[in-house]
């Protein structure tokens, strides 16, 4: 059998469906009437029944019911109720104008009921054997119901994966509901695959992407480039190619002037760009000019020149102490890093130390240190003569230069004595003058000094070859002893000889 056609909406549909499967509508009316079933010599009996169906409602109205019967499930049962009872009629009064039709003059009449300008469509009819041995239209469950003003038009159902299903009329038997569903496991998981697959070549073209954004340095940081033993000038072209800023430090350094030493960061990192990168650039060590600067900070001032091999000499001046007088090499001069500096530093005046120095050694260190030097005796206890036993001010002590500095001296009377006897004596020889004795007073031309002693208290003894300067023979000549007292001024007070 040929499939059905829906009236509706042209799907075709099985040979035994009532409704259509996409829009629900009703095939009764169109399984009902099929030309190809109409019988040769029922032409009259369907073109009567062509007349009373001009006498129904136009095909537009009945094609306008259809579409409201096709949106309101409820409303398109009534319609189709009412269509299938329409047809009926139309069914039996067909046949009944047929057998008048086959009447005498039947014919005639019915030919004459069609005006000429009649377009009807000529719709042959079935006999009415043919219609009642036909296949009967199954109205049983068919039944006009109310609409249900809550009732939400179900959506269109030609949608994949979509299904829909008719309500049931009250008062009818319901066959079990159909259930059309698209068979959508393997397509679903074909998508499923299909997403992973995109998903994973997604994640791996971002992985590729993002490492070769990364290599190219468009995120993460630059890459520092390694400067070390070049110029300045190309150490900064470099690093601002990467857009670093540069700070530059110098560094005293025997190597070339102007060559980069060493980099923070070192080169090979990663960093932010607007990060700033450190070069040591070398430079040479030149001496600073730390005159009239302390000591401390001429020598934190040479190292930071680069210079670490420093001596100092000192120098007395009314200077503060330890202020810088001279620098050995000048200011401005290069050195090596193994070269010495040599600073003067400044020193106080102070008494320098002479005690246990002879007179004249004390007196001429005094001198040079700046000071004058005036001399006391001192004649208490002294063994030794004519030694500094002490100076005023102290030795070490700060004095302004030109001041005068007493240095104690020690005189032991009985040397003192001795040598003033000594010198008396020689005295009278060189000039020739005779000695002349107290006791006796004679007077004896000295020849010769034989011996001088310290006698007593201040007395000393002395012995003389000598002659007398009265007589007359020059080469009668003598030995004389004797002692000479003296006072505390070291004058002679007398002589005393020994006859």
């Amino acid at each position: 059998m040929p499939p059905m056609i829906c009236p509706n909406c042209q799907r075709e549909n099985r040979s035994t469906a009532k409704f259509c499967d996409e829009c629900g509508c009703s095939l009764a009316s169109a399984g009902d009437v099929r030309p190809d079933e109409a019988e040769p010599g029922e032409n009259a009996a369907g073109r009567a029944a062509s007349d009373e169906a001009d006498a129904r409602p136009s095909d537009d109205a009945d094609a306008a019911a259809g579409a409201m019967a096709a949106d309101d499930p409820t409303e398109r049962a009534a319609s189709e109720e009412r269509e299938a009872s329409a047809e009926v009629s139309a069914a039996e009064e067909g046949a009944a104008d047929a057998d008048e039709a086959a009447e005498p003059g039947g014919g005639d009449a019915a030919k004459t009921s069609r005006l000429p300008n009649d377009l009807t469509p000529f719709v042959p009819l079935k006999s009415r054997e043919a219609a009642e041995t036909g296949p009967k239209i199954d109205l049983s469950g068919i039944d006009e119901c109310l609409v249900d003003s809550s009732y939400q038009p179900p959506k269109n159902a030609w949608r994949t994966g979509d299904t829909m299903e008719l309500p049931p009329l009250e008062g009818a038997q319901t066959s079990r509901p159909r259930e059309f569903r698209a068979d959508n496991d393997k397509p679903q998981k074909r998508r499923v695959s299909i997403a992973a697959i995109v998903f994973g070549c997604l994640v791996i073209a971002l992985g590729i992407g993002a490492f070769a954004t990364y290599s190219l340095e468009m995120w993460g940081g630059k890459i520092v480039p390694d400067v070390v033993g070049k110029t300045q000038t190309d150490a900064e072209y470099l690093l601002g190619e990467k857009s670093f800023s540069v700070q530059v430090n110098e560094v005293p350094s025997d190597e070339t002037q102007g060559i980069v030493l060493s980099m923070v960061p070192s080169a090979g990192g990663r960093v932010d760009a607007d990060m700033s990168v450190v070069i040591n650039v070398s430079v040479p060590r030149i001496v600073p000019d730390v005159v009239q600067d302390q000591r401390d900070v001429a020598v934190t001032r040479l190292q930071e020149s680069g210079i670490t091999s420093v001596v100092f000499e000192a120098e007395r001046s009314s200077e503060h102490p330890g202020t810088v007088l001279a620098v050995d090499p000048k200011p401005g001069v290069q050195v090596s890093g193994a070269e010495e500096v040599t600073l003067t530093l400044a020193e106080p005046y102070t008494v320098p130390d002479v005690a246990g120095m002879k007179s004249e050694e004390a007196v001429r260190a005094i001198e040079e240190a700046g000071y004058v030097a005036t001399i006391t005796y001192d004649t208490k206890d002294a063994e030794e003569n004519d030694v500094v036993l002490s100076s005023k001010p102290d030795e070490g002590e700060t004095l302004d230069p030109g001041s005068s500095v007493e240095l104690v001296v020690s005189m032991s009377r009985s040397a003192t004595l001795v040598d003033i006897t000594e010198e008396f004596l020689q005295d009278l020889k060189d000039s020739k003058e005779p000695l002349h004795a107290t006791n006796n007073g004679m007077s004896y031309l000295i020849e010769s000094i034989d011996s001088v002693s310290f006698d007593h208290d201040e007395t000393t003894a002395f012995e003389i070859t000598a002659s007398d300067p009265a007589a007359t023979d020059t080469n009668a000549v003598s030995r004389v002893k004797g002692t000479i007292t003296w006072d505390p001024t070291n004058y002679v007070v007398s002589i005393d000889v020994e006859s």
